[in-house]
């Protein structure tokens, strides 16, 4: 692992900070039935984190349905509309005490996430919220996961090298993202298994946020300064 000094901390949002990514299948699926596009929740789990647009894109290209920017828009609304309806908010265990942890010691954090923020606002409680520094959603971006866009935007917010940031992940996209962007990324085993995350390139991993927890507070946050 770098030795780099760690300034600050970006996580993803989605099947990190939020246990979502159930409802997101589940919007996904009864979005796509009626098109008689199937989709299996390990696809899901390997596309997770990037943007809902070219998930779409891909997902009609293959089936041969075609897509105008008119229509593409409605489409997204009404995933997003399905999304919300199953939603039950879900945040992980611990994930908010480590964003509190890091607060307390001085750490810069941020969120970064491929949802849109109107999303965010609905799957967030406001005071979780407000313990980030910086938030960059896949609005704010020309493009989103997997490439290193949205990772650089949240540096340059909160006026950090790249270099001195770490990145919480759970998925390939994410990791990929963090990883072009110059970043040490750390990965949760939410949704993965810790086969696929290292095959990314995550450079550490994680059973649980609690293990993650208790690895910042025993010895990174010591070597960071």
């Amino acid at each position: 692992m770098k030795t780099t000094k760690i300034r600050g901390f970006l996580f993803d949002m989605d099947g990190t900070v939020v246990d979502s990514i159930p409802y997101h299948y589940i919007s996904w699926y009864e979005f796509l039935r009626p098109f008689g596009i199937k989709m299996t929740p390990q696809y899901i789990f390997e596309v997770e984190g990037k943007d809902s647009l070219i998930i779409l894109q891909n997902l009609f290209k293959k089936a041969g349905i075609p897509l105008t920017p008119q229509k593409t828009a409605k489409l997204l609304s009404q995933k997003r509309k399905i999304f919300l309806k199953h939603f039950q908010p879900r945040l992980f265990e611990n994930a908010v005490e480590t964003i509190k942890f890091l607060k307390k010691e001085g750490f810069a954090v941020g969120l970064v996430t491929g949802s849109g923020m109107v999303i965010v606002k609905e799957v967030l409680p406001k005071q979780v919220m407000g313990y980030f520094d910086a938030i960059v959603t896949v609005d704010m971006t020309k493009r989103g996961k997997p490439y290193p866009d949205p990772y650089l935007t949240a540096a340059q917010t909160l006026n950090i090298e790249p270099k001195n940031c770490l990145v919480i992940e759970n998925a390939p996209f994410g990791i990929k993202a963090a990883k072009s962007a110059n970043m040490t990324c750390f990965a949760i085993e939410t949704t993965l298994d810790v086969a696929r995350l290292k095959k990314a390139g995550a450079d550490k991993t994680f059973q649980t946020h609690k293990k993650l927890l208790d690895f910042l507070k025993k010895r990174l946050c010591k070597n960071m300064r």
